[in-house]
């Protein structure tokens, strides 16, 4: 594992140490207990991270455990969804992968119409999202989703629970066309305005077909790598709640500082330490210090290592910089 990955655990953990926040809740939809590298330092951090199956078929990793962090993984063996009930889940190896929704991109259509398409189609048990945080009892205030399709239904199940407070800060995967429950990504930027959240940076993805007429010295190439250009088929979006910026005195002290540690790890560095200036009336001052004068510079400080020891780190091709793959 990169240095400076296992730098920002070190950090995280002493910040845990320290007793500098209360225990967070949060959750990674889709991931199983696999979690993307750039997010493990929260698994240092003592509170509860609910992981739920949305993706593939397959066994856990268990990434964090292997961390032997202090949270505690709830790992739950469902598809999780908008409702309570069954779907077909759709798996392709061409096209829109695997899905809650039948692949209808527009490279699954050209396999259709050549009569090549491999989509094949199970039917699972799903739940839903706002159920299982309430029967967990899970408050997060960071969530992130990548269940090809769904995401938008889970967040919906989540925000017409009344008794579960929104996350302050998601992330979220944005499908470009049909697939789904939305038309396009600009409906899916909307609902999320209506719900108070911003989008504050994304990350791309890109399908193209491979081209046999490329020359192969080129298409090794990191920076020409089919996966940076082509047609936009979907995007991570990340989203922050509004009041967090433009109200962040009526926002809890507690989520205050937890989400400003989730944004150091999406290289947010200056709105991290905005909002913990705008917060701090309601932070103890040796608290606040710490963070600010000590641990995000520290953050900080392991991001510039990895960029300044790897050109390919801006390209994404680097465990802390995925958030920038595609970009």
């Amino acid at each position: 594992m990169y240095k400076e990955l296992m730098k920002l655990i070190e950090i995280y953990k002493e910040v845990n140490e320290t007793d500098l926040i209360e225990p967070m809740d949060w959750v990674d939809f889709g991931s199983s207990g696999n979690p993307d590298a750039y997010i493990l330092p929260l698994s240092q951090l003592r509170g509860r991270c609910l992981c739920v199956e949305g993706r593939e078929c397959g066994e856990s990793s268990e990434a964090f455990k292997r961390q032997n962090g202090s949270c505690e993984i709830l790992k739950l063996d469902c598809f999780v969804a908008g409702e309570t009930g069954h779907k077909f889940f759709y798996e392709t190896s061409e096209g829109g992968g695997s899905s809650l929704y039948p692949p209808s991109d527009i490279f699954s259509e050209i396999l259709q119409q050549r009569n090549k398409n491999t989509t094949l189609q199970y039917l699972v048990k799903t739940q839903a999202a706002g159920d299982l945080l309430q029967q967990c009892n899970i408050k997060p205030v960071y969530i992130k989703i990548d269940i090809e399709g769904a995401e938008y239904e889970v967040l919906e199940s989540i925000f017409k629970h009344t008794n579960i407070e929104n996350p302050y800060i998601v992330e979220c995967e944005i499908n470009i066309g049909s697939r789904g429950t939305a038309c396009n990504g600009g409906e899916i930027l909307s609902r999320m305005d209506k719900h108070g959240y911003r989008l504050i940076d994304l990350r791309k993805t890109y399908l193209l077909p491979d081209n046999e007429n490329m020359d192969k010295l080129i298409c090794d190439e990191k920076i020409y790598s089919a996966g940076f250009q082509g047609i936009l088929h979907q995007f991570d979006g990340l989203f922050i709640k509004e009041k967090l910026v433009t109200d962040t005195s009526s926002c809890k002290p507690a989520r205050i500082m937890q989400s400003c540690l989730v944004l150091c790890l999406y290289r947010q560095f200056h709105l991290a330490m905005n909002i913990l200036e705008r917060g701090k009336a309601g932070i103890d001052v040796v608290t606040y210090e710490l963070l600010a004068q000590r641990v995000i510079p520290s953050i900080y400080n392991e991001f510039r290592r990895a960029s300044n020891s790897s050109i390919s780190s801006f390209w994404g091709y680097h465990p802390l910089f995925n958030w920038l793959k595609s970009t």
